[in-house]
C-alpha cells in the first residue's frame, strides 16, 4: 500500500518491521530495525519510551517528523495517533495500521 500509493517519506515504523521494509521499500529508510547498534542505545530507549506512550510522540524526532507510519494494528502508539489531529489512517488491516501526517 505504501509504494502504491507513494505515501510520502520519511517513514516511521515498529522496530520488529525494519528488516522487512528495508527489503521491501528500500526507498523509505526505516526509522529503526535490529540492528540495535547502528542506532545507539540512547535511540533505542527513546524509541521504546514513545512506543509505549511513556514519552510525548512530539519528544522523539523519529516520529514527530515522519510523514507515514506503519505500525501493528494493536500497537499503543497506533491506536493513540489515529486519534492525534493531523494524522488520518490511510490503510488497516488485521495486522498492520497504515497513518499518513496530513
Amino acid at each position: 500500500f505504501i509504494r502504491e500509493q507513494q505515501l510520502p517519506p520519511p517513514l516511521f515504523n515498529a522496530f520488529e518491521w525494519g528488516g522487512f521494509l528495508t527489503w521491501y521499500l528500500p526507498e523509505y529508510p526505516v526509522a529503526i530495525d535490529s540492528r540495535a547498534d547502528l542506532y545507539g542505545d540512547d535511540f533505542v530507549i527513546q524509541y521504546s519510551k514513545v512506543m509505549n506512550a511513556k514519552v510525548r510522540y512530539t519528544d522523539f524526532p523519529a516520529l514527530a517528523n515522519a510523514r507515514t507510519i506503519v505500525l501493528p494494528r494493536t500497537a499503543i502508539m497506533a491506536e493513540a495517533l489515529k486519534t492525534v489531529p493531523g494524522y488520518k489512517v490511510a490503510y488497516r488491516d488485521s495486522v498492520a495500521l497504515v497513518l499518513e501526517k496530513e
